[in-house]
């Protein structure tokens, strides 16, 4: 009764307040029932203590009266004896009555512990088949979830039954601690039956207790590793996704050595940023195909899709560094070979300017003149044979410039060749200026042949380089310099004129002093002066 009003009170917890009655009306019902049964009880061991009380006295006047019948005669014996007989009779049946009354409450009570006993093994029935619904639950359970969604779904859902477990626990407990009341109180014939019962159900409870935990552990785990991988997976899809932002961002490699250069060491860190991440992306594959062998189908599509795009653009990635790689690496060569080309021949054009105006003193003596003559034209050897390194290194710049899109590259590169072209122009103007006041020296110390054929000697130089069947190339960047070239020629040209001039008035002064050599001054100037000769083409 205990047991009943326990769980009738859970009952009047959960029930809304238009069920309470449900419970409360047949709960009161068995309760009069049950406190009138042990009314009766009590009152029958207080009637049967108080009919056994009466023994001794019922014995003592049977002794009596058997004593006076025994004295008395005649008809007072036979009353005595017609009385007595009507005493016990009425005792006998007070017996008879209370054993039968005590037999009916014993009945009663008896049937009332049976139906206990049934009513308790009623409710083990019912916690074994709701264990047993919960471990085939437990034993027909999905796959663990892939996702972080779905591993949660399912471990919510599972607390949930495990919620349900902690409060079937109290009525499993309470039914352990009735265990032995019940059993004080059945026949001997349903003990074993009980015994049994309280077995079974102790190893389903354990047994279901274990399964809940276990897969309680196993949900857990699988949430941590899904948490795990999807947080590192997406970690690992932003710096992805910034590593591509980075090589979207990277402009054409530069083609100046020191801009190359920077951007090679950039290139490199980034490169090794890049390998560092190498190690997660094989542990998200592992990871990922652990998942896909465990998971529920739809999560194992939706993390293979995941893999697929994230392996294939860390691929491209990769693909696209080394391109970059390659890139930077053949724009330094470019760069280097035309820096050094520069560099080398702006160091021997520095050099040489130097050497020029540390000899700016112009010596008396003809022979002196002859020989910073003969050394000028050494050095003007040595000029021209630069003109092809220049040639060379000229093209080179502008087919970078051609190639590049960056206006640095394009200023920088300007700023090289223009420099190298002031450098060269100016080296060029200042060995013609020492050549004429060389020339003009060695004709006014009357050295007037030496200098008539210092100035023969420049005309046949320049004269192939000028000829009107000379080709003239189909390169724009060629042809500008070739325009260029003959305009610092004919800067040259100009600048001649005025050792013309003086060898001309040199040479009228010895034809009319009619030296022995007139003659043949006549000629080589004529030969200068005739029209369509070389020298009169260049010179008039």
């Amino acid at each position: 009764m205990e047991r009943l009003n326990h769980q009738a009170e859970l009952l009047l917890k959960k029930a809304e307040q238009s069920h309470k009655h449900t419970v409360q009306d047949p709960l009161m019902e068995l309760k009069s029932i049950w406190d009138s049964l042990n009314e009766r009880i009590i009152n029958q061991q207080g009637l049967q203590n108080d009919v056994l009380a009466h023994l001794s006295t019922v014995e003592a006047v049977n002794k009596a009266v058997n004593d006076l019948i025994e004295s008395s005669a005649g008809e007072e014996a036979n009353n005595l004896q017609n009385k007595l007989e009507v005493l016990n009779q009425h005792w006998q049946n007070v017996l008879e009555k209370t054993e039968q009354r005590k037999q009916q409450l014993d009945d009663a009570l008896r049937q009332m512990h049976e139906n206990a006993a049934r009513s308790f093994h009623r409710e083990i029935e019912v916690l074994q088949q709701w264990l047993t619904d919960t471990e085939c639950h437990l034993l027909a359970s999905k796959p663990l979830g892939g996702l972080p969604e779905t591993a949660r779904e399912q471990l919510d859902a599972h607390m949930e039954i495990c919620a349900a477990f902690d409060v079937i626990e109290e009525t499993y407990r309470s039914l352990m601690q009735k265990h032995q009341q019940i059993l004080a109180r059945c026949p001997k014939s349903a003990e074993t039956n009980i015994d049994q019962d309280i077995n079974n159900l102790k190893e389903k409870w354990e047994s279901v207790e274990t399964k809940l935990n276990e897969r309680k552990t196993k949900l857990e785990e699988a949430l941590n590793l899904a948490l795990e991988f999807h947080n590192s997976l997406q970690e690992f899809i932003n710096w992805l996704t910034q590593a591509e932002q980075t090589l979207n961002v990277a402009s054409q490699p530069s083609l100046i050595l020191d801009t190359v250069l920077f951007e090679m060491d950039e290139h490199k860190v980034f490169a090794s940023e890049v390998n560092s991440h190498r190690g997660q992306i094989i542990e998200l594959d592992r990871t990922g195909t652990h998942l896909k062998y465990f998971s529920q189908k739809q999560d194992v599509v939706l993390i293979k899709n995941l893999l697929i795009s994230v392996q294939s653009r860390w691929e491209k990635m990769v693909q696209r560094l080394v391109e970059r790689g390659r890139s930077l690496d053949d724009a330094k060569k470019r760069a280097k070979q035309f820096h050094e080309a520069w560099s080398k021949l702006m160091e021997w054009l520095e050099e040489s300017e130097n050497s020029l105006d540390s000899e700016l003193e112009i010596a008396n003596d003809p022979d002196e003149i002859k020989t910073q003559l003969a050394q000028l034209k050494e050095f003007q050897k040595s000029l021209g044979a630069k003109h092809s390194v220049y040639d060379t290194t000229t093209r080179t710049g502008h087919s970078l410039k051609e190639k590049t899109s960056l206006a640095d590259d394009n200023l920088k590169l300007d700023d090289m060749l223009t420099d190298l072209k002031e450098k060269l122009d100016t080296i060029c103007g200042k060995s013609g200026q020492r050549q004429n006041k060389l020339e003009e020296a060695l004709l006014f110390s009357g050295q007037f042949t030496d200098a008539l054929q210092a100035l023969s000697d420049w005309l046949y130089r320049v004269e192939p380089q000028l000829a009107e069947d000379q080709p003239v190339h189909g390169d724009v960047s060629l042809v500008i310099y070739m325009i260029k070239n003959h305009k610092v020629f004919q800067k040259e040209l100009e600048k001649r004129a005025s050792s013309v001039q003086a060898l001309e008035r040199s040479a009228g002064e010895l034809t009319e002093g009619n030296r022995e050599d007139s003659s043949w001054v006549k000629v080589q100037m004529q030969e200068l002066g005739t029209p369509g000769t070389p020298c009169a083409h260049f010179l008039y």
